[in-house]
């Protein structure tokens, strides 16, 4: 049977445009895959800025502890030339459990420098998570083996909220002038993962002999 076409029209077929099933899953599983990469990048760069932000805190607690450990150090033994009595005790240092490797204290003495009779006690001390400094006030000459509960002689000078002290190690150089080798290791309370280590030598111009703890 043959179709009528009028005289001057053109058949003209009519296309149905679409996907198919196959399709459309294809695309959707490159738009997961892609979206799935950009949440993974986002994600990685948060967490590589998180860690960054917590090293940048942890590196500034532990360099402003240590600098603070060493302008005091460097007082032991000081003696002005005017000052009457003998000269401040020697700079002692040693531990407070026999567990750990090396010495984690020190105590010393010096002379305040506004007086030349007063004799002032100074010390440090790594107990738990934390390092504790001697009140000037102090008369005690002893470490303490729990610093956190002798708040009449000792006071934190770190925060665990930033670092968390988890070494501290003081050993005595045989030098002219006498120094002492501190190193000091921390970690961020908010990612165990991020890790600082400081090391340094401490001249000690007064002389003190370097001695273990009484």
């Amino acid at each position: 049977m043959r179709a009528n076409y009028r005289k001057g029209h053109k058949h003209i077929p009519i296309i149905n445009h679409g996907f198919t099933l196959i399709e459309i899953l294809v695309a959707l599983a490159i738009g997961m895959l892609v979206i799935g990469a950009a949440y993974s990048y986002f994600l990685s760069t948060l967490r590589t800025s998180s860690a960054l932000v917590a090293q940048s805190r942890l590196q500034q607690e532990v360099r402003l502890a240590a600098e603070l450990m060493q302008r005091d150090i460097r007082r032991a033994a000081y003696r002005p030339a005017n000052a009457a009595g003998v000269n401040a005790t020697p700079l002692y240092i040693g531990k407070t459990s026999s567990t750990l490797p090396s010495a984690n204290c020190l105590i010393y003495a010096y002379y305040d420098p506004d007086s030349t009779t007063t004799v002032r006690h100074g010390g440090f001390v790594w107990h738990g998570n934390r390092l504790y400094m001697k009140k000037p006030d102090s008369t005690s000459a002893a470490c303490p083996n729990d610093a956190s509960a002798d708040s009449n002689n000792w006071l934190p000078i770190s925060s665990e909220s930033t670092a968390q002290i988890t070494g501290l190690s003081l050993i005595a150089i045989s030098s002219t002038p006498p120094q002492l080798r501190m190193a000091m290791s921390a970690r961020s309370p908010r990612d165990s993962a991020v890790n600082f280590s400081l090391s340094q030598n401490i001249t000690l111009p007064n002389l003190p002999a370097i001695t273990p703890l009484p």
